[in-house]
């Protein structure tokens, strides 16, 4: 019963997370009016930063699961 309830909260949090992360995303084009190019490019670094800040994982880990590091 207790690694479900880990299982789940993980998820929760996962969900919370990114739901926040696309939320900000989408109320910066909104409140910015920015050009459908620049809201596309606003989301590499707003990307980078949910991987590295939030999910505190590689960059690499956005593409490849289980790759060797980059050499």
């Amino acid at each position: 019963m207790g690694p479900t309830l880990v299982v789940a909260t993980t998820q929760t949090q996962r969900l919370i997370e990114v739901t926040l992360a696309v939320g900000l995303w989408m109320a910066l084009g909104i409140v910015l009016h920015l050009s459908v190019f620049t809201y596309l490019l606003l989301g590499l670094p707003l990307t980078a930063a949910f991987q590295l800040g939030v999910r505190r994982q590689p960059l690499r880990a956005l593409w490849v699961r289980e790759a060797p590091p980059f050499r």
